[in-house]
């Protein structure tokens, strides 16, 4: 869940969102540049009713499956 106020923050990549700290540890449109990034910006807000990608029971159990047999029980 990324609220409007940490929207300000976000930078958004292919697979997934970055959430920055509101102090510029990093240059952030250095980052976006060299990682294809895009700012989020203003009035951003991400939340699980905004989703359009959903995992059938079948693939969760998959990723489950997969993971217990990676890293054990």
């Amino acid at each position: 869940m990324i609220t409007e106020t940490d929207g300000l923050n976000t930078v958004e990549f292919d697979d997934y969102y970055a959430i920055l700290p509101p102090v510029d540890f990093v240059n952030t449109r250095e980052m976006v540049k060299k990682f294809n990034g895009r700012i989020c910006g203003h009035g951003f807000r991400y939340y699980s009713g905004d989703n359009d990608m959903w995992l059938s029971v079948e693939q969760t159990r998959k990723l489950v499956g997969d993971y217990i047999a990676e890293y054990g029980e």
